[in-house]
């Protein structure tokens, strides 16, 4: 018996969380997830059912249905440019229409279509994006727009230049990565985008976890304040955020920065290599200052390298800096920085727990979220 996930047109946070929720208190070992067509634009959502279909491949099989009429125009550019298309292809042992039939192309058809953009996709419709990705199968893979990147400087001019001829094509807005804050931001990537692909796909025998590890950027644009606040609805910190940064000036452009991965998560692939460490992963708030020491003091899993640790807290500090906002989705863990919340305030931590009315469940990987204002 298979357990149906339904992704309902223009989800909010909370409405994937619900699914994970479901999906945390069954014990099918089989997962039907109905996609619709609209995601809508509500920030973070994207990622979210990465993260769902993620958990749902860990616990068994999933079957994904591409929840559209008769009309099935626009499935291609679904599975090859969209978050969650993408997933579907990593986690899925099927695709479907809402009549039950075969989506015209094959899971491998479509994935070699990726592989042959060198794993670059863009999208230029209904949120201008772009997205580096990886499959994990038989071995780790590297996008192979960067398999050529040795150190953090190739990896910022690639990236910039990359992000450069995605989002200055319309020429319709003086986009945020023609201003200085590119660098900082690219570093930022840099640092998350390195620790994913050296710890997001191992077990904890070190073996390889098959899936999806990306690194996406969407803009959104919004007309007011609003309508920003909307996007963020059920996210309490989030709104708290968009309060203090915004006026009432007109158009506000943001970019989202989503990097995930399908591995054991941070604490516990942490742990796994640093076993001493194990009695501190035990019990809730625990575990959020164990995250936090990993964070502020250099922890690595790499024994030998002790400041090895130093990206992840440079990252997110530099997230501050640059005004923006900080998500990260891990084991059981939703964590959050925000430019409006001074790091010394009466909360000690790089990251502080986001505040829910029921308890946060369990997803497999680490998903990180970011937000940044265009000057």
């Amino acid at each position: 018996m298979a357990i149906n996930l339904e992704v309902r047109k223009r989800p909010k946070l909370p409405d994937i969380e619900n699914l994970i929720a479901q999906l945390a208190n069954t014990e099918a070992k089989a997962s039907e997830v109905w996609l619709a067509r609209d995601i809508g634009s509500a920030f973070f959502v994207e990622s979210r059912i990465v993260a769902l279909l993620a958990s749902a491949a860990r616990m068994g099989t999933v079957s994904v249905v591409d929840w559209v009429g008769k009309d099935i125009k626009g499935w291609h550019e679904r599975f090859t440019s969209e978050l969650c298309g993408l997933a579907a292809l990593a986690y899925s042992s099927g695709i479907s229409t809402s009549r039950k039939e075969p989506i015209p192309g094959s899971i491998a058809e479509l994935k070699c279509s990726i592989e042959e953009h060198e794993g670059v996709v863009e999208k230029s419709e209904g949120g201008r994006s772009l997205t580096y990705c990886a499959f994990d199968e038989n071995v780790r893979q590297q996008p192979l727009n960067l398999a050529a990147v040795r150190n953090k400087s190739q990896f910022c001019s690639e990236f910039v230049r990359r992000l450069r001829t995605a989002f200055e094509k319309d020429g319709g807005h003086p986009d945020l990565f023609r201003q200085s804050p590119e660098i900082s931001l690219s570093e930022f990537v840099y640092e998350l985008y390195q620790n994913s692909f050296e710890h997001g796909c191992w077990s904890r025998e070190n073996r390889l976890i098959s899936g999806l590890r990306l690194l996406h950027v969407k803009r959104h644009i919004a007309h007011s304040k609003a309508e920003l606040v909307a996007r963020a609805k059920g996210f309490k910190e989030l709104h708290q955020y968009f309060t203090g940064i915004t006026g009432e000036r007109g158009a506000s452009r943001f970019y989202e920065v989503a990097i995930s991965d399908q591995g054991l998560g941070i604490l516990d692939r942490f742990v796994a290599t640093r076993p001493e460490f194990s009695e501190l992963n035990k019990g809730y708030d625990s575990r959020i200052r164990l995250i936090n020491e990993i964070m502020d003091k250099a922890l690595s899993s790499k024994i030998n390298q002790p400041g090895a640790g130093h990206g992840l807290r440079k990252a997110i500090l530099a997230v501050h800096e640059l005004g923006g906002f900080v998500s990260v989705r891990t084991g059981d863990l939703w964590l959050y920085s925000s430019a409006t919340r001074k790091l010394k305030d009466t909360e000690p931590y790089l990251l502080t727990p986001v505040k829910t009315d029921r308890q946060v469940n369990r997803v497999e990987g680490t998903h990180f979220n970011i937000l940044i204002q265009a000057p």
